[in-house]
């Protein structure tokens, strides 16, 4: 429940209505927010055949039809996105970018700043790690900088583990920062329950 001055927060699948929306969210995050999550696609942010296809990626799988041709088909990847939205904007996005079913999907999540500390990150996770895993993927990572602890300790909640961490690994307006790969195996969450249902 809100509190008083507060708006609801809804979380929802990503509609093509919501597109130009995330863009212009994305913008929204300071230099600091950009840093820590810059995946290639969003906003106004340099764009390189691998943004562009991000983007056409976004689109389709924000269209139900093209998202469950994509789904169907398995040739191609795809993502599966929500949003955070108040009465009034998008507070945050989220997707899982799916390559294969036999590759783990790559995670990645921003929150606006105004937002921070509502639970919209915790909510948006949630809500993509938990159609991820329904429809059976098996594991999905992320990566994160090494000095984003708020972040870190978000996907430690989700049951993420570090696996890896790369010196100097991640580069953002030509500096360098260490990053970890986090994996997330949905056989190993603490909440994970296998259907044990018999025909």
């Amino acid at each position: 429940m809100p509190r008083l001055g507060e708006e609801s927060i809804r979380i929802t699948a990503v509609r093509p209505t919501d597109i130009r929306e995330i863009h212009a969210a994305y913008n929204r995050l300071g230099d600091a927010g950009k840093r820590h999550f810059h995946p290639g696609f969003l906003g106004s942010e340099a764009l390189s055949p691998r943004g562009i296809a991000g983007r056409l990626l976004l689109r389709v799988s924000a269209r139900p039809l093209g998202l469950r041709v994509l789904r169907t088909l398995r040739i191609a990847p795809f993502l599966i996105a929500a949003v955070a939205r108040t009465e009034s904007s998008i507070s945050g996005f989220a997707f899982v970018l799916v390559r294969k079913m036999t590759r783990p999907g790559t995670f990645g999540v921003f929150v606006v700043p105004g937002s921070e500390g509502r639970g919209v990150g915790s909510r948006l996770t949630e809500s993509v790690l938990r159609e991820a895993e329904h429809m059976g993927l098996q594991e999905v990572e992320l990566t994160v900088q090494a000095d984003n602890d708020r972040a870190r300790r978000l996907y430690e909640g989700q049951g993420f583990v570090i696996v890896e961490t790369v010196p100097r690994g991640d580069r953002y307006r030509g500096y360098a920062y260490d990053y970890h790969r986090m994996l997330l195996r949905f056989s190993e969450r603490p909440d994970h329950h296998e259907d044990r249902t018999s025909s």
